[in-house]
């Protein structure tokens, strides 16, 4: 009866082990980081400090933070696993690191980084595919794919990247490369806008001097404007819906209302109320 619970407490144990392996292997899991004890000592104290003081404070505490941060293989050590396999498989009943010593021990956190970036990824391909066809998606998925890609993203947009670093990825999904002419013109449909009676579409990669970045938040915004204009158009009817496509498509400009009312074919007094009705409701705004 013993052997068989200690099998079970083995076999659970094993299971949970490879489930968090591959979740560090994924980077959706990673190594907590352990803190200098003399972290932060060595800041400004005083009584009543003043907020330049304060500011000073943090950016100092910023740039410790970027000189401690671990490194790739510290935040995903999977190193760590193997001195846990070679302890079970001699039935050491003492783990080799002390539970009583904090310190010691190594904790796990979720990456939520990591999350974040799939999705947006994932997100990214879904909307580029409906807009640009498979063979813009196979490009976009390279230039993802290039470890370059995430270093701004803070900015709505990649790092720069030049073609020889993601051409020779770009595979279809049945995993045939394309042929480099091809990316080519996939790059030059992904750099320009268009526009029809029916939508405009944004440049969703950014060419400049040889390189590209892949512009997130232009992607992003393609079923953002589709949802409000579905908003508006179900809350005020399609006489305003008209309206707000037209302020929608030039959101940087401003216009007077004669403006509005001259393009949109609508009565002024009619024109007033929707857009008063909007201002209400949060869609448009305006200034005197």
């Amino acid at each position: 009866m013993l052997k068989l619970q200690r099998a079970k407490v083995h076999s659970v144990y094993f299971s949970v082990k490879e489930s968090l392996k591959k979740l560090v292997a994924a980077h959706f899991v990673e190594r907590s980081p352990s803190l200098d004890p003399s972290f932060g000592r060595d800041l400004p104290r005083r009584r009543g400090a003043t907020y330049p003081l304060f500011f000073d404070n943090l950016i100092v505490l910023k740039k410790k933070v970027l000189q401690t941060a671990p490194a790739e293989d510290i935040r995903f050590p999977l190193t760590a696993f193997a001195n846990t396999d070679s302890n079970i498989a001699k039935r050491k009943r003492k783990p080799d690191v002390d539970a009583s010593d904090p310190s010691k021990l190594i904790t796990w956190r979720p990456n939520f980084e990591e999350f974040i970036s799939r999705l947006r990824h994932k997100a990214c391909l879904d909307i580029v595919k409906k807009n640009k066809g498979e063979e813009c998606v196979a490009v976009l998925r390279a230039m993802l794919n290039v470890k370059s890609a995430e270093e701004k993203v803070e900015k709505g947009q990649s790092g720069r990247m030049s073609v020889g670093s993601f051409s020779k990825e770009v595979k279809t999904e049945d995993g045939h490369p394309l042929l480099q002419e091809i990316v080519v013109e996939c790059l030059g449909k992904l750099s320009s806008s268009s526009s029809s009676s029916s939508s405009s579409l944004p440049a969703f990669v950014i060419e400049m001097d040889g390189s590209y970045r892949v512009d997130f938040e232009s992607i992003i915004s393609v079923p953002r404007y589709h949802e409000m204009k579905a908003a508006v158009k179900r809350t005020y009817g399609e006489e305003f819906s008209q309206m707000f496509n037209y302020l929608l498509e030039k959101e940087d400009c401003l216009f007077e209302t004669s403006e509005i009312v001259g393009a949109v074919e609508i009565e002024e007094e009619a024109a007033l109320r929707g857009l008063f009705d909007m201002r209400k409701g949060g869609y448009v705004r305006m200034e005197v």
